[in-house]
């Protein structure tokens, strides 16, 4: 990768606390917590307050800090505030997340993404705790509460991106793993599943080196940046896949009963092939009939009828983006009898396989 900034230098530039956020560290240090943006607006004298959000300003926006201003202290605290923050929503928006300043848990409409250069980051995502250490990367689907809290001089970056945009750049890598394009397919679909998603890349320099290029370009704003910024993307994402993508760690959100089957199913997921409700329940010493039951009870379907979704969603996948012949994916998802597998598919989709790829492919049509 072409490098554009002197790393090391630029890092120290992006440790170093902004005045907003010394004024947060004041009062962490008379409270022993961090301070929120309602008293953060709405506690300062008129002078200290024009200096700071001319700094928030030109980190966040005009347009983020305007709306700041003209909200209550109960609507800064709603999830609606968090909306403000995607301020270029044809592309995606890097931002340095606040130190000594809190945001309220929120929800929002779009994805978000969380990188870890340095430091640790406290991610709360529902009910749930979670440290995020150097390296670590964390996809966060619209419609999850979360809310992160950078400590100390941590850099850690965000990236916020619509839907629309975060399907264009990033779906057809994700499709490349079953498992995350299942997981990014049930955590918009199924409110169940919703949780975010953390890949380790540990102390890797390549990692680094990307985020900080990246956020370059967009303070840069030369010609040409966004281009490059959704392209350098692309490339850590498949990065990360090639290299982390059997890391990957979900974070749910709400309680232990919800984590255990999550943890369950994931576990199903990844032995489709071969796993039975009693196999599973056996892995993880439960009763098959009180797992079967809990199942239901959170998500409203049965274990083989989860399985057999999941299954569908691969079959998809495979045969409008490859050239896989259909008795190949057959024995790919774990169907020993094509006669089942072609009846399955017709059940859901109304047409046999071979109709459906001719129909919907994307990649060469094949036949077989």
């Amino acid at each position: 990768m072409v490098i554009f900034v002197d790393e090391a230098q630029y890092l120290k530039e992006l440790k170093a606390l902004k005045i907003y956020e010394h004024a947060g560290q004041l009062f962490y240090k008379q409270h022993g917590c961090q301070i929120d943006i309602p008293q953060f607006l709405h506690n300062m004298d008129h002078n200290s307050r024009s200096s700071l959000l001319t700094q928030f300003a030109k980190d966040y926006s005009r347009q983020t800090v305007d709306k700041f201003l003209s909200l209550s202290p109960e609507e800064l605290l709603g999830e609606f505030l968090p909306k403000y923050y995607v301020t270029q929503p044809q592309t995606i928006t890097v931002q340095q997340l606040m130190r000594y300043i809190k945001i309220a848990p929120h929800n929002h409409d779009f994805f978000e993404l969380v990188f870890v250069l340095t430091g640790t980051c406290t991610h709360v995502v529902g009910n749930n705790s979670f440290v995020h250490v150097p390296g670590d990367f964390t996809i966060i689907p619209p419609g999850i509460t979360h809310y992160l809290e950078a400590s100390g001089e941590s850099v850690c970056l965000t990236a916020k991106a619509t839907a629309d945009t975060f399907e264009r750049l990033f779906f057809d890598i994700l499709r490349n793993n079953t498992l995350l394009s299942a997981y990014l397919d049930r955590s918009l679909k199924q409110p169940w599943f919703q949780c975010a998603v953390t890949l380790h890349a540990g102390n890797d320099d390549q990692f680094l080196r990307m985020l900080l290029n990246i956020l370059w370009q967009q303070e840069a704003s030369k010609e040409y940046s966004n281009i490059i910024i959704e392209a350098s993307f692309q490339v850590l994402l498949a990065y990360l896949m090639q290299n982390y993508e059997n890391t990957a760690e979900y974070l749910v959100s709400d309680n232990v009963r919800q984590k255990q089957i999550v943890e369950v199913m994931q576990y199903a997921y990844r032995n489709h092939k071969t796993t039975t409700l009693e196999q599973t329940a056996s892995h993880f010493h439960y009763n098959p009939s009180y797992l079967s039951a809990r199942i239901r009870e959170l998500t409203g379907q049965t274990f083989s009828s989860l399985l057999k979704e999941y299954k569908m969603g691969i079959v998809h996948h495979l045969l409008t983006n490859s050239d896989i012949p259909v008795y190949e994916i057959c024995q790919q998802v774990g169907y020993q009898n094509p006669s089942q597998f072609t009846r399955t598919f017709r059940q859901k989709y109304g047409m046999t396989p071979v109709e459906y790829r001719q129909k919907y492919s994307t990649a060469s049509h094949d036949p077989k």
